[in-house]
């Protein structure tokens, strides 16, 4: 039984660790993305006349492009991520709850 609490807790602390991790790389990524948008705005106030607007947005996109591609496995994991830490956090311990409780039931006449 020691085992088992101590293989949960080991799994608690990877599922945690993680999605506390994705959620941190998500935040800094919007704070990127955000900066990337900031410094272009900056950027368009001090050049040229001679470079048009279009191409200015041409460059931000590709620029916001570049972060989320390289960021791509932050994107697909969080959504799984989310979901087993929901599980883990609210249907496996109802789950051994119920299966305590039951235990108990057969033990205690």
């Amino acid at each position: 039984m020691l085992g088992f609490v101590t293989c949960y807790f080991l799994v608690a602390f990877i599922i945690y660790s993680l999605s506390d991790f994705l959620v941190w790389r998500l935040t800094f990524i919007r704070a990127r993305e955000k900066n990337i948008r900031e410094n272009a705005r900056a950027e368009h106030q001090f050049m040229e006349r001679g470079v048009h607007i279009s191409d200015e947005e041409e460059v931000l996109e590709m620029k916001i492009s570049k972060l989320y591609r390289t960021n791509k496995s932050v994107f697909i994991l969080s959504g799984p991520t989310s979901i087993i830490r929901s599980i883990f956090e609210f249907a496996l311990p109802i789950g051994v709850g119920i299966y305590t409780i039951l235990l108990l039931w057969k033990v205690i006449p």
